[in-house]
């Protein structure tokens, strides 16, 4: 479903506590896989999001 989707789109609300819990973890693994990425020579943000 997309948000425009949703029934109340949009004045729909959330819970910015449970939000805010799955942004720190998804920032978490993301940094988690920019240091792998680094160990084989990703060093460069730009360069993994780009690469094919």
């Amino acid at each position: 479903m997309y948000i425009h989707e949703h029934q109340e789109w949009p004045s729909f609300s959330w819970d910015k506590e449970l939000v805010s819990e799955k942004l720190n973890q998804v920032n978490k693994a993301v940094g988690y896989l920019m240091g792998r990425l680094s160990v084989i020579g990703f060093n460069d943000k730009n360069g993994v999001l780009h690469c094919k």
